[in-house]
């Protein structure tokens, strides 16, 4: 009355033989290529939402697409204005890229 119907149940299947683990390849020990000092700096964004005044200082690449007005000191470091940026400042840095707009001195040594 409660036993179950053999024809029902599915037929059990001897367990797979298991597979032997594959091959892991030797990990090369020699020298690292060295990266380049620029490409391990961080590049800093201001979003085209932000504005600030006074003073910015700073010891990374800085990207700007917002508004900046006062003095911007980035001596060893890029500076780029991009599209959206609009900048009235004196400006001093290693190199200045402008696509945006400018309005004051730059230096770039």
């Amino acid at each position: 009355m409660w036993k179950r119907d053999e024809a029902v149940r599915p037929a059990s299947q001897p367990p797979a033989a298991p597979q032997p683990p594959a091959p892991v390849a030797a990990a090369v020990s020699g020298p690292r290529p060295e990266t380049s000092h620029q490409m391990e700096k961080d590049i800093v964004n201001i979003g085209k939402s932000v504005v600030i005044k006074g003073e910015l200082n700073g010891s990374e690449d800085l990207t700007i697409e917002g508004h900046v007005e006062g003095t911007i000191q980035l001596k060893d470091n890029v500076l780029t204005i991009g599209a959206n940026g609009r900048i009235k400042a004196q400006v001093f840095a290693k190199s200045v890229i402008v696509l945006g707009e400018v309005t004051g001195n730059v230096t770039a040594s």
